[in-house]
């Protein structure tokens, strides 16, 4: 009996995660495909090959910035049970931080505009609605922090650096 009812609460509390995670994909995908039908259009493709081209490149924006799901999808080091339950809580941020890394290789203007709006973001919802997104938008830095740290030890301030620094 208690496993039904762990299910269906289980599904009542993922279920707005599930419509944001669904919408993430889907967004992902448009993005990806129109992009690449743009790109393909003007390098000459037509028909049935543009659109396989526009499809795949749908397909692989999705697993470069929302991830794929399952053991095929985890960072190596985590394919082993042993790994898994070590490292359970990692997945995400080392997934993040090859997204960062391959996009800093790839494109210095993009991962620049990225730093800058997750960054803007979260600044702006700290000072207005007191919330602290570092570690949700991919850095796991309080940049204010950082701020206030180094401001409090130019001033010659190490107590309120200390602080800052915590």
């Amino acid at each position: 009996e208690s496993a039904p009812a762990m299910m269906k609460a289980k599904a009542v509390v993922g279920y707005l995660f599930n419509k944001v995670e669904l919408g993430n994909r889907k967004h992902a995908y448009i993005s990806g495909y129109l992009k690449a039908l743009e790109q393909g259009e003007k390098s000459g493709l037509g028909g049935d090959a543009l659109e396989a081209y526009a499809q795949k490149a749908g397909r692989d924006t999705v697993h470069q910035t929302q991830f794929r799901y399952g053991k095929l999808g985890m960072p190596k080091i985590l394919w082993n049970p042993v790994s898994r339950v070590a490292l359970q809580f990692s997945s995400y941020p080392l997934k993040q931080a090859r997204f960062l890394k391959d996009l800093w290789t790839n494109d210095k203007v993009a991962f620049l505009k990225y730093v800058a709006y997750a960054e803007g973001a979260n600044l702006t919802l700290q000072k207005f609605l007191d919330i602290d997104l570092s570690n949700a938008l991919g850095f796991g830095i309080n940049w204010g922090e950082v701020l206030e740290v180094t401001k409090n030890l130019a001033e010659g301030d190490t107590e309120e650096a200390i602080i800052h620094a915590r």
